[in-house]
């Protein structure tokens, strides 16, 4: 009877070990996923998703925390030794989730705060997620060199979406959700979040090119956990080859001109898919990718030229799309993390060449940054700006500009918020609540949606979280900067400048925070590098495997009927959070969307059974897909049957009753439903009161907002109220004029009704 080998229990660490390895560092291909059909009329290849940009990333995270999280408890079980090193940073973050528990229980929306919504897929649970991810990537990531591998399977993941982006810009289809735009938004859904996620990129591969550079020793433990590494393979291979040194194959081309020719290559396909922007360009541009990608196995012995290459890649790619993305906060981050590193590398830098260099370099920048601002009228600068939107966006920045009005007019109206609930906040998740209750006139029309978030994160903490929940968020930053300065004054030079440019990366995304908020796409690299600086204040001597130094701890048949009995409880609860926390959400996105989907040979009857289906699968998330619902049964209740009618006002009551009991300050889910009714007033007169009660509660949430002006407005002409339909419109534009266009069709209809 054949036999298996035997396994020992430190055999079963390392698999635990690198399976956990394998499982967090897929979380940096977070920003790739995007629930939505890749290819048209191709609905098996890949479910849609409400908000499919969103929801399959917040989703994929989950998921792989969850597994991650539930094989690191077997291995803490089976050694305690692999227990996540306490230090200042992950404190900080433990009680920024702890005061983020407290604002949701006190908040004027629990539900939204502990789920947030499809649309930001953030909240408590998200947070919570979070903090188990970077607890677990702590206590297994343990080496430099591992941080190392980890950061760069994110660039390598940034690199795939670049190359995606430069399809979209080319005009290339290659899924359908790459649509032709004017900035890129790639698998993100915003060109803001592109600029995000690329500008923290390129300085993380500019600190390893800059790395790479610098010739000196490195920290003695990295050096020693490399020899502990490489003194068993060369064991092995003096037993296959019979004692004998393997032999160092030959180099055909000097470093410098390998690196060279492969960079040249990949810049003139690019240059061929950017200036013809055809397919055939952009096969021929992958091929080359593909090709050099491969070299990394093909040419050992020019692994370091090959990293180097990757690096000037992956900067390349990811600044072109920042610039492509035409995002200005993206850029501001850059320019502010350039600075910030010039200012403290000066004072804290053991290079002096490089000190000089950088000065320089920050000189030349502003320089050149000045006369563009300068001559940003004139005909060659003009003509620059036609042809880039973000050159056109960067140079015509004023206080008037769009985008600039809406983010004042939101951090003016969070303020007011604030000082409303100052010490625990509104609660996660609830600024648009906040923002809904305080808004102009000017600022509601000023912008085409509400602000959901604040669109500058530290003041969305002081809105949603008080000056707690602030206090805690600015002590995870500070936390995480001492942590990063701290070390890099111990560090070699070498180590030191790479520690210093991810300190920069750091600071570039919260500068460009200021602008934007968290995202499931962009958050991932200020997760990954908080993880980093925890690393850095807990680093000491390098572990291979488990901190007893090789051997396999020794286990009684308790301990192991123990451990087995807790693997199964372990396992159990995985499969039931995937479930509940993935799975379930997951069903219910697409259903919604299936509901929706217009092209769908679905009865009514079938479109309403298959909401409330998505609705309670999982009830947490389904008050935008109720408004949602709300409005397609708005416009297509007067072509309902009676019969079809009659039940689906039935529905409607149903769902209005289930979602307010969840978030009694959605006014959009009154409104949604007071225009249903108001359609079926024209049926049945009796459901006019019904709206009008709706509207009136949504007035008393939501007072500045154009939307239930509207709804009112047009409530009153339903009635009957000629002079009430004008008396609201006049007082609401009496507070901003420019809200006249937005009311010009029930203008046209009270002046109609009048003759």
């Amino acid at each position: 009877m054949a036999s298996f080998p035997a396994v020992s229990n430190l055999q079963v660490d390392v698999v635990l070990v690198r399976t956990i390895k394998v499982v967090l560092a897929l979380v940096a291909l977070t920003p790739l996923i995007v629930m939505t059909r890749l290819l048209p009329d191709v609905d098996w290849l890949l479910p849609s998703a409400f908000f499919p940009f969103v929801v399959g990333k917040a989703l994929y995270l989950r998921l792989l925390t969850q597994v991650a999280f539930g094989l690191w408890l077997l291995l803490f079980l089976r050694d305690p030794s692999y227990k996540a090193r306490w230090s200042a940073v992950l404190i900080a973050f433990a009680v920024y989730v702890s005061v983020t528990l407290i604002s949701s229980l006190l908040g004027v929306s629990p539900q939204l705060s502990t789920w947030s919504n499809y649309e930001r897929m953030q909240g408590f649970v998200g947070l919570v997620h979070w903090l188990a991810f970077v607890w677990v990537l702590v206590s297994v990531y343990r080496t430099q060199s591992d941080w190392r591998a980890l950061l760069n399977v994110g660039l390598a993941a940034g690199i795939v979406i670049a190359v995606l982006g430069v399809a979209q810009s080319s005009g290339i289809r290659i899924f359908s959700f790459l649509q032709d735009v004017d900035r890129l938004d790639i698998t993100l859904g915003n060109a803001t979040y592109v600029g995000s996620y690329m500008s923290v990129g390129a300085l993380v591969a500019v600190a390893f090119l800059v790395h790479s550079f610098l010739r000196g020793e490195d920290e003695a433990p990295e050096q020693s956990e490399r020899a502990s590494r490489e003194r068993p393979r060369t064991r092995r291979r003096r037993r296959r080859g019979g004692g004998r040194q393997a032999r160092q194959s030959p180099q055909m081309f000097s470093p410098s001109i390998w690196l060279a020719a492969w960079l040249a290559a990949l810049g003139l396909s690019l240059l061929l898919v950017l200036v013809t922007r055809s397919a055939v360009a952009y096969a021929l541009f992958l091929a080359v990718l593909a090709a050099f990608g491969g070299s990394y196995y093909l040419s050992k012995a020019q692994r370091e030229s090959w990293w180097r290459a990757f690096w000037i890649i992956s900067a390349g790619l990811f600044l072109g799309a920042v610039f492509l993305s035409a995002t200005r906060g993206a850029v501001v981050g850059l320019a502010g993390a350039v600075i910030v590193f010039g200012v403290a590398y000066a004072l804290l830098g053991k290079l002096k060449w490089v000190r000089l260099w950088v000065a320089g370099f920050i000189g030349v920048v502003l320089l050149l940054s000045l006369l563009m601002f300068a001559a940003r009228n004139t005909p060659p600068v003009e003509a620059m700006k036609s042809s880039s939107p973000m050159l056109s966006r960067v140079l015509e920045f004023s206080p008037s500009d769009l985008s600039v009005r809406g983010r004042v007019a939101a951090a003016r109206t969070g303020l007011r918020a604030f000082a409303d609930k100052p010490i625990f906040g509104w609660g996660p998740g609830n600024y648009s609540v906040a923002y809904d209750r305080y808004v102009t006139a000017e600022a509601s029309i000023t912008v085409d949606e509400s602000f959901d978030q604040a669109h500058n994160k530290p003041i969305e903490e002081l809105v949603t979280g008080g000056v707690v929940g602030f206090t805690a968020y600015m002590a995870v930053w500070a936390c995480i900067f001492v942590a990063v300065l701290r070390r890099a004054r111990r560090q070699t030079p070498r180590a030191q400048i790479y520690t210093m440019l991810i300190g920069a990366a750091l600071t570039g995304y919260f500068i460009q925070n200021l602008f934007l908020f968290d995202t499931p796409g962009t958050v991932v690299w200020f997760m990954l590098m908080l993880g980093y600086a925890a690393y850095l204040e807990t680093e000491r001597s390098p572990l291979s495997v488990g901190v007893s130094g090789g051997q396999a701890p020794k286990v009684h048949v308790s301990e192991t009927l123990a451990l087995r009995g807790a693997a199964v409880a372990v396992a159990l609860a995985v499969a039931l959070s995937a479930y509940f926390l993935v799975a379930r959400p997951l069903v219910s996105a697409v259903l919604v969307v299936e509901a929706l989907d217009t092209r769908r040979p679905l009865t009514w009857e079938q479109r309403i059974d298959t909401f409330q289906r998505g609705f309670a699968a999982f009830p947490p998330n389904a008050n935008q897909p109720r408004v949602a619902m709300f409005k397609m049964v708005a416009a297509e209740f007067a072509t309902l049957t009676p019969w079809d009618a009659d039940r689906t006002l039935y529905v409607v009551d149903g769902v209005l009753e289930e979602a307010t009991r969840g978030h009694p300050e959605g006014w959009r889910l009154l409104v949604g439903a007071a225009e249903v009714y108001q359609q079926a007033a024209a049926r049945s007169p009796e459901y006019l009161a019904v709206a009008r009660d709706l509207i009136d509660r949504a007035g008393s949430l939501a007072p500045g907002r154009k939307e239930v002006v509207r709804a009112e407005a047009i409530q009153y002409l339903d009635e009957g109220d000629l002079e009430g339909a004008g008396a609201v419109l006049d007082g609401y534009v009496a507070q901003y004029a420019d809200a006249e266009g937005y009311f010009k069709d029930i203008r046209r209809a009270i002046e109609s009704r009048s003759e």
